[in-house]
């Protein structure tokens, strides 16, 4: 009983985590506007400091893999707009 006790705590402490990281990585993204690349690089280094997720790396995991993808297409869409937008002045 103890044991699954402490199976679902560690679960969750892991989950409250990669929540608590991508939460950061998100903040970087709205509230400082930074480029994929270098939220890329943060994910990289809080990868390469945070102990594997059972035998994942941290940067690996799906919903961070995915969290990624978003990045990166919000920053397309934004570039996309900033050209349009010069495109209309001239």
């Amino acid at each position: 009983m103890c044991k699954k006790i402490l199976i679902a705590i560690s679960s969750a402490v892991r989950k409250y985590e990669v929540l608590n990281v991508l939460s950061f990585l998100a903040g970087l993204l709205k509230d400082r506007d930074l480029a994929y690349r270098t939220i890329a690089v943060y994910r990289s280094v809080i990868s390469q400091a945070h102990d594997p997720i059972g035998s994942v790396a941290l940067g690996e995991l799906p919903i961070v893999s995915r969290f990624m993808k978003g990045v990166l297409r919000a920053n397309l869409l934004r570039q996309d707009i900033a050209q349009l937008g010069m495109s209309r002045q001239y």
